[in-house]
């Protein structure tokens, strides 16, 4: 909060309520002259001044420890929201509990009361020894090196930690996610890297309206069988293997949707909504200024997230700069196939490692003709079926399907496709990559069986979204590196070389 913010609380008993052990409410009033409330508050557009809240606890035990609580997350000038909020639709645990109970308390359901109020008692126990004074800082102290300590080192006046700037706008991306999808988010563990997943299992209480699921081996299946009305969604941290890179962090966050009863070109749209709205939020402007070599240099990119956002068809784009006819996307599986896309790939140089398989070399012919083209958002459309296994096929064109991949500045941003939820076509493509692992291809899937079983059991029309949280954040905050976007990147070791760049990030990495 700001310096210039003052704010009291003071409890009251209030005898009109008769309730077992009394009753009080709590009366916060504070007051913030730099602020100015917003539209979903009680005056909007005036200042903080003289604001009042009452938040009604029985004058019990439990009831005091959450006062205690309270009192001492303003002692520390933490700010949160006591009840609902709609800028921020999703709360943790605690403040959902503490919302339901006030509510219910104000009904006078005595046995709900008790009930929110031990789950609330055990949240206190667990959060009173965490919440902490931020420390002094004294402006002669040496020097810090370490990450935390820094953030603290400024002095009234300064210009806002670019860490910390970048961190709001992280924040700032995550809670235009909450507040665009709402309707229902809920958060899987991450119980191993993804070539290594321990089969998870899901409380039926937890999905809040979600069949139960039990020894799922993804999120995907969870997202398959219960998309079955509106949309669901999910902002959570992934892992992946691979190597460190300057866009590229092993452990990312990813907000991923499922949408019954869309396709592709619905959450298109869907994604020209949300990503122009955001930038607009934090800019002010729908175009922003990115430098991929780092601040003041050259190039320095326009993007421009002004919607609609361009569209380039994979296999006509390819055929516009090659100035060659591809062979038909309903042939790729062949082994004429194969060989034409191999030798169109000698003839421009372009180097594809073994296996030389028609899914890769369509994937690198892209990388080098197509992506250096992608500086304001793109969709690239027209995706073959080999090279997405979980994508429907296209609805006019033999062998394509309905999938688009989001670039920007060169940069992947997202991924969606209407899904395939025929199991035997499924099934099908599962066989067809697994002989592409076979033959080398360490990118390519294997059979999901599970996957496909629950396809069996139906899904309805849906399109499947994916995007990339902390890649975004650094468009959004002129950061070449993601480790500036990150609190607690991934380092290498001290003692190790480092190892090879991530596909498309080898130029970078000789910087």
């Amino acid at each position: 909060m700001p310096s210039n913010a003052t704010m009291s609380c003071n409890l009251h008993r209030d005898k009109k309520v008769k309730l077992e052990g009394g009753v009080g409410y709590y009366e916060i009033v504070y007051d913030v002259p730099s602020g100015i409330q917003g539209p979903m508050h009680l005056r909007p557009g005036l200042p903080y001044r003289g604001t009042t809240r009452y938040a009604y606890l029985p004058n019990t035990e439990a009831g005091a420890k959450v006062l205690k609580l309270l009192k001492k997350a303003f002692e520390c000038r933490l700010t949160f929201t006591i009840g609902k909020s709609d800028c921020i639709k999703t709360v943790n645990r605690l403040y959902s509990e503490l919302f339901l109970f006030i509510n219910s308390f104000d009904r006078g359901n005595i046995t709900e009361n008790v009930n929110r109020l031990k789950q609330i008692e055990q949240a206190c126990e667990q959060l009173k020894e965490t919440i902490r004074q931020i420390p002094g800082i004294d402006s002669e102290e040496d020097e810090q090196t370490t990450k935390i300590r820094s953030l603290y080192k400024q002095e009234p006046g300064d210009k806002l930690n670019q860490k910390v700037h970048c961190s709001y706008c992280n924040s700032i991306v995550l809670l235009q996610n909450l507040a665009f999808w709402d309707p229902v988010s809920f958060e899987l563990p991450m119980a191993q890297q993804r070539k290594d997943r321990q089969e998870q299992e899901v409380d039926k209480e937890t999905l809040e309206g979600f069949w139960a699921v039990k020894n799922m081996m993804d999120f995907e299946n969870v997202g398959f069988t219960h998309a079955v009305g509106g949309y669901k969604y999910l902002t959570c941290a992934e892992c992946e293997y691979g190597p460190i890179g300057f866009t590229h962090n092993p452990e990312f966050t990813s907000c991923e949707f499922y949408m019954a009863y869309a396709d592709y070109e619905d959450v298109m749209r869907l994604t020209e909504d949300l990503l122009s709205k955001m930038v607009y939020h934090i800019h002010g402007n729908h175009k922003i200024v990115y430098h991929p070599n780092g601040p003041n240099t050259e190039p320095a990119h326009v993007l421009d997230f002004t919607p609609p956002f361009r569209r380039v068809h994979m296999y006509a784009g390819l055929e516009e700069v090659l100035k060659v006819k591809l062979p038909p996307a309903d042939t790729l599986n062949t082994p004429e196939a194969v060989a034409a896309l191999d030798k169109i790939a000698v003839d421009n140089k372009v180097e594809c490692p073994a296996p030389r398989t028609a899914a890769r070399l369509l994937d690198k012919l892209v990388g080098e003709f197509l992506e250096p083209t992608f500086i304001s958002p793109t969709f690239l459309i027209g995706h073959p079926q080999i090279m997405s296994p979980l994508a429907k096929w296209h609805r006019s064109i033999p062998g394509l399907t309905e999938r688009f991949e989001l670039f920007a500045a060169e940069k992947e941003l997202a991924n969606a496709y209407t899904e395939l939820n025929d199991p035997l076509r499924q099934r099908a493509c599962f066989e067809q990559q697994a002989k592409d692992k076979d033959a080398g291809d360490d990118e390519a899937q294997m059979v999901d069986e599970n996957f496909c079983t629950a396809l069996e059991y139906g899904l309805p029309p849906t399109a499947g979204w994916g995007m990339g949280i902390d890649r975004l954040s650094m468009f959004l905050t002129d950061s070449h590196n993601i480790k500036e976007v990150l609190f607690f990147p991934a380092m290498r070791p001290e003692d190790s070389t480092p190892g090879p760049a991530p596909v498309g990030e080898a130029k970078e990495e000789k910087k």
